[in-house]
């Protein structure tokens, strides 16, 4: 864990020599169909990679503390356990894994903790569910009745708003293939970002803190559409798809390379040029520029001053 915060501040003053967060979309298959996502229509799945490709980039030393798993629906992949098993083997230093869930399968969430913590002891396991809102909305977001159920079942009554965070969902052209979606109309996004923050009186916790930075530096971006402080992008966090393609992130459709066609270990991969080139194009902004929930936490943790004080 030291580590990993030291990484987070010397992200501060430097790009880094290698990620200390890599997002993995392991799959694009899903078994809802959100309107505010096209994931689940892609029509072109070629072969996703395997934990083999996965070990092989993770295979020689590096600073990865941080390995954000996500889809589609990644716990639709029978072999999660194994490709998780590949990446966190031979190194040193990836220490906590995150999964993004729709709470569909719970079973095998259930299977994945107990086979994981048996082999990795000391891992912190992360989970997020994806929750739009009551009951009758969120599955008539998500299309599929039963969805908020499954998702939360008795352990509704518990949560608090300090279990919560709160997203605005992004457009991507390549990633959610949602870009043909209407823009958010400002004054109301907003209003309601602001009724939230009015709302938020739980203790003081790091989740509570980054919350409600996230939200209130929204509204800076919602004035000036350019992220409110530098974007990290290939600096300490990168995106890679099923198939072995890896991006800045999920919202700039910048492919580096792919993973399968390198020999490089993740360390050289950063080192490229036009790896370095990609950030510096995240970093001033010359790409869609966005305030992703995906990257913003990154980037407040790259920017603590900014982030703090304004």
């Amino acid at each position: 864990m030291l580590k990993f915060i030291g990484s987070v501040a010397a992200s501060n003053f430097k790009r880094l020599g290698s990620p200390f967060k890599v997002s993995w979309a392991v799959t694009y298959r899903c078994n809802l169909k959100c309107k505010m996502c096209n994931i689940w229509d892609k029509k072109d799945h070629p072969p996703e990679i395997k934990a083999e490709d996965i070990g092989k980039l993770f295979q020689k030393p590096h600073n990865v503390h941080w390995l954000g798993i996500t889809g589609g629906e990644p716990f639709l992949r029978t072999d999660l356990i194994d490709i998780v098993d590949a990446a966190l083997a031979p190194s040193k230093t990836l220490n906590a894994l995150h999964f993004a869930t729709n709470g569909s399968y719970t079973d095998r969430v259930e299977n994945l903790v107990h086979t994981l913590k048996k082999r990795h002891k000391k891992l912190k396991i992360v989970f997020t569910l994806s929750i739009d809102g009551p009951e009758a909305l969120h599955n008539h977001i998500r299309g599929i009745d039963g969805t908020w159920g499954r998702a939360l079942g008795d352990v509704y009554p518990a949560l608090s708003f300090d279990d919560m965070t709160v997203n605005v969902f992004q457009r991507s052209n390549f990633y959610y293939e949602n870009h043909a979606m209407p823009e958010l109309d400002p004054a109301i996004l907003t209003r309601e970002i602001r009724k939230i923050l009015a709302m938020d009186k739980d203790r003081l916790s790091l989740n509570n803190f980054l919350r409600r930075k996230y939200l209130k530096l929204y509204l800076h971006f919602l004035k000036t559409r350019k992220s409110p402080v530098k974007c990290q992008s290939f600096a300490s966090t990168c995106f890679l798809d099923p198939y072995g393609n890896l991006f800045p992130c999920a919202v700039y459709n910048r492919k580096l390379l792919n993973i399968k066609e390198t020999v490089l270990s993740l360390n050289d991969i950063w080192k490229l040029k036009e790896a370095v080139k990609i950030h510096d194009e995240c970093a001033r902004n010359k790409c869609p520029s966005c305030w992703s929930p995906c990257d913003a936490y990154s980037a407040m943790g790259g920017s603590i001053i900014p982030t703090v004080f304004r």
